[in-house]
């Protein structure tokens, strides 16, 4: 028998299994690509989840912490505008109690000026009184005692310089007395042999000053008197008025213009129609002015750098004064 002889031949592979295999390692390749590309399209999914999460988070906490704000913000502000109406409010309330307190101030000045104005009257009508006699028991009390020390009564006036301290003015009665007035010690009434009938002062006088004296059969003394009431502490002027045995009438005050000006000089004329007129120098003014016979005062003349010395009331009528 014979041998059989195995040849081997490197035959090619067919073309259509050749590209069948390679598309089934293609394919399988490719399969195991797209498990790979899953599991990596997994895990970026993962991560941009995580992210939108945080990010909601904090978009969330910003929101609350504005709105946080926002409510701060608008309790501030209430309390801004409670705070202003408040003070509104006091500002109001003490506008209110400041216009208060001026309409009771004014009230008070009118009260000032209107008790002012009736002791005015009251004084004027004294003042026109005669000696007193028209008043009543208690009222002539009163103002007969109005404050005034007598010291003692007649005596020798042996040494003028211990009665007399500062004398400034001097007139003469129809009963041939003398007034004297000196600027510390008062008013002192003394005869012409030199006895002295009497002497008035007050602690409430300064100033006493300007002696003058009316015509007639029962003369008065008018004098010029800085005085202030018991108690109180605002001096003033006032024209006061004696019968001729020195006893108190009544007092006028003086006028408004000179009221704080005390260290003056003073001089007094009486005219035969009623009218007083009181002249005031000082070092830097001189000033006349008329009182009528209803107590009203009236600036005649009133002149800065100019010194007066003595005033006096020639006729009427027509009225002349000479001033010199």
């Amino acid at each position: 028998m014979d041998d059989i002889v195995w040849i081997r031949e490197d035959v090619p592979p067919k073309k259509n299994e050749d590209i069948g295999s390679r598309v089934g390692v293609e394919e399988c390749n490719k399969g195991n690509n797209v498990k790979n590309e899953s599991k990596k399209t997994s895990g970026a999914e993962f991560d941009i989840n995580d992210y939108e999460r945080t990010l909601e988070s904090n978009v969330q906490e910003a929101i609350n912490l504005v709105s946080d704000l926002c409510d701060r913000s608008s309790k501030v502000q209430k309390n801004q505008e409670d705070l202003l109406q408040s003070l509104e409010k006091e500002r109001k309330e003490r506008q209110k109690v400041e216009e208060e307190m001026r309409h009771v101030l004014l009230q008070n000045k009118r009260l000032e000026e209107e008790k002012h104005r009736l002791e005015s009257e009251v004084s004027c009508l004294k003042f026109r009184l005669n000696g007193g006699a028209n008043l009543e028991p208690e009222e002539a009390e009163v103002i007969l005692n109005d404050g005034c020390i007598e010291v003692g009564g007649a005596g020798r006036m042996s040494g003028s310089e211990r009665l007399l301290e500062e004398p400034n003015g001097a007139v003469l009665l129809p009963n041939m007395t003398l007034i004297v007035s000196d600027q510390k010690k008062g008013i002192f009434h003394l005869s012409l042999t030199s006895n002295l009938l009497r002497n008035i002062s007050n602690s409430n006088w300064k100033w006493i000053q300007a002696p003058a004296v009316t015509k007639g059969d029962h003369p008065e003394i008018m004098v010029s008197v800085i005085a202030k009431e018991d108690g109180s502490s605002k001096w003033e002027r006032f024209i006061f008025k004696f019968n001729e045995n020195l006893q108190f009438i009544a007092k006028v005050k003086g006028p408004k213009w000179v009221a704080e000006y005390s260290v003056t000089r003073d001089r007094i004329s009486i005219a035969a129609d009623g009218y007083i007129y009181l002249m005031v120098t000082n070092t830097t003014f001189t000033a006349l002015y008329q009182l009528s016979p209803d107590c009203k005062w009236t600036e005649l003349c009133h002149r800065k750098d100019v010194c007066f010395l003595d005033l006096q009331v020639i006729s009427f009528p027509p009225l002349s004064l000479t001033i010199r």
